[in-house]
């Protein structure tokens, strides 16, 4: 082992900034003597002080594999494995040092951490009550504590653990923010304000708080007091497109359709590369009755984005509004547009209920399951994160096969109706994201559309009874009439499509699409898919 000497020496080398005579001093030790665990430590020190982060997993390595290396080694490890952009490898880092350490506050603390980067909730909040239990006011793991309880939807207790990160760290604005966030979660828009004001008297620099406090405001009906709340935010920080964005939004929800259409059209120059501002501005001219502009604007973006959903979501609107009574075009593109199948069953199953019913259980058991968010178009329902993200359950497996099929199928026929928004699509190459969303009673989703994807679907895993032929066509999906906000063209075409076990309906991204309350207790399982290119 290394005398107190060397170490003194090396420390004051670090101490004084001179990262190279640490280095030095510590190679000199280590040639002698390889396995010397404090002078590994003070090497790893000095590569991580010099951001040496590749340099810093190599010395260390070897090292952090022994059940008996230091706390201070597998921090060191995982934090530069976490600046080398791999937070897989360094949760693995961190639960080896755990192992060896399992009551170490700050491996917990990283462990949690991470666990929440990898959207591992559960395991996320294993590791905060632990850390809880160990030092029950440390306020930055109750704070970890409820961002993992509300990633798994359990908003109460999330809350709870958020006002005890207040009590235990008055100082931090974080904590305080999250109660806020998550009081307008739940639906509490007065307490959330209030809570926003608060923080604001006290944290007065936190921009993203008066920005947060205008989005309350327009969920309350207050357009006038979000519309200062924006203002207030965009004077110090002009260039947020979000704000800017909800901002013009909230103009047209007051029913100022110009100033709405003026602020978009200076958003449309100030950010000349984001599509979003097409159908926002589209939309505020259809209001005004300005539909010739509103050409003009959207005829302009699709040049500029022709594989941009932002874009093509508005084409049939304003064909709608230009050509009121030329409802047959609309609806013969609906048809050749929106594709179902059904599928062929994978090997290794009895029949398709029995394989469905495998998938669903897999839906049931996946760890991302949660009660959907609010920035999701589901309501009243469950919703996971990417199934076909390692590690991906058997039965999933082969319904993404299944899928991946019928696309090519998709693909090809697109691609014969000379489709621009298609153009270039290379299948080997594209993304592929699955979710699945469990609806209960009066659950439905919005009108929406996948503004990063080229080709979306949807494949019905379970059916409730309640869903049927009658007129109500309660859980059935819409398409083709956009979200409440947009102006509705008389003579819309829209079409629906009752939901079939088995069958698999494909569409572009930026079909806007909608499933009608369910009715009835028994769930609906859809898996929805996205393919991004």
């Amino acid at each position: 082992m290394a005398s107190r000497k060397h170490i003194e020496r090396i420390e004051a080398a670090l101490a004084a900034g001179d990262i190279q005579a640490a280095l030095d001093q510590c190679q000199s030790r280590l040639r002698n003597r390889p396995d010397d665990s404090a002078i590994l430590v003070l090497q790893g020190r000095a590569f991580l002080t010099a951001e040496e982060f590749q340099a810093t997993v190599d010395s260390l390595a070897k090292f952090t594999e022994r059940s008996k290396a230091p706390a201070d080694a597998f921090l060191m490890h995982a934090y530069a494995l976490i600046q080398m952009q791999k937070p897989e490898d360094a949760f693995e880092r961190v639960k080896s040092g755990l192992k060896a350490h399992p009551a170490h506050a700050e491996l917990l603390q990283y462990a949690g951490l991470l666990a929440d980067q990898l959207k591992q909730p559960v395991e996320s909040e294993a590791y905060f009550r632990k850390l809880t239990d160990i030092e029950p006011n440390r306020g930055d793991a109750q704070l970890g504590l409820g961002n993992a309880l509300q990633q798994q939807g359990r908003d109460d207790e999330a809350l709870d653990a958020y006002r005890a990160a207040v009590a235990a760290d008055p100082g931090n604005p974080s904590p305080l923010v999250n109660v806020a966030n998550l009081l307008g979660k739940k639906g509490d828009q007065s307490g959330a304000q209030a809570a926003y004001r608060d923080i604001l008297r006290s944290f007065p620099e936190r921009g993203d708080v008066r920005a947060n406090l205008g989005a309350s405001l327009v969920l309350s009906g207050d357009y006038t007091k979000a519309l200062a709340a924006f203002d207030g935010y965009l004077q110090a920080f002009p260039d947020d497109f979000d704000v800017s964005l909800s901002r013009a939004k909230a103009y047209l929800k007051a029913g100022n359709a110009a100033e709405s259409a003026r602020a978009l059209t200076e958003m449309a120059v100030r950010f000349p590369g984001n599509p979003k501002v097409c159908p926002e501005l589209v939309n505020a001219c259809l209001y005004m009755g300005e539909t010739a502009i509103a050409k003009s604007h959207l005829d302009s973006y699709l040049k500029r984005f022709p594989k941009s959903a932002d874009v093509y979501s508005s084409v049939s609107i304003l064909h709608a509004a230009l050509h009121p009574g030329d409802s047959a075009k609309g609806a013969a593109t609906l048809d050749a547009e929106i594709q179902p199948y059904d599928f062929t069953l994978p090997p290794g199953y009895a029949d398709i209920p029995a394989f469905l019913e495998a998938v669903c259980e897999a839906v049931y058991a996946h760890p991302s399951l949660m009660d959907a968010p609010p920035d999701h178009a589901t309501r009243s329902g469950f919703h996971t994160g990417d199934l076909a993200k390692p590690p991906v359950a058997p039965p999933i497996a082969d319904l993404i096969r299944t899928i991946k099929g019928h696309v090519r199928d998709y693909a090809a026929r697109a691609a014969s109706r000379a489709n621009p928004f298609m153009d270039g699509l290379d299948l080997e190459a594209a993304g592929f994201n699955l979710w699945a969303v469990v609806m209960r009673e009066g659950g439905h989703q919005e009108a929406h559309i996948h503004p990063t994807a080229r080709i979306s679907g949807v494949v019905y895993g379970k059916v409730p009874s309640t869903i049927q032929d009658g007129p109500d066509r309660a859980g059935w999906i819409e398409f083709g009439r956009p979200h409440a906000d947009f102006h509705q063209p008389d003579l819309l075409p829209t079409k629906l499509i009752k939901p079939v076990l088995g069958r698999i309906v494909l569409f572009p991204s930026y079909m806007y699409h909608e499933t009608l309350p369910l009715g009835g207790t028994e769930h609906r399982i859809s898996l929805a898919f996205d393919v991004v290119g």
